[in-house]
């Protein structure tokens, strides 16, 4: 698990612009909830992914994002 949800998009933001996505990270403060935090586009796909950093359970969520 990363140290923080930057640090997280961070990390994720590079695998897949390595994999040819391109990515833009959005931050909302003065909006609230209902905005995902990351816009991917690439291969024929465009998504929104909402990140979380969290444990669950006391076990670090995994996440296999090839």
């Amino acid at each position: 698990m990363k140290e923080s949800e930057s640090a997280f998009a961070k990390s994720l933001s590079g695998i897949l612009k390595n994999a040819g996505y391109d990515t833009v990270r959005l931050e909302s403060h003065s909006t609230g909830n209902g905005i995902p935090d990351m816009f991917v586009q690439g291969r024929g796909i465009d998504l929104w992914i909402e990140l979380k950093n969290d444990k669950v359970q006391g076990i670090p969520a995994q996440c296999d994002y090839r």
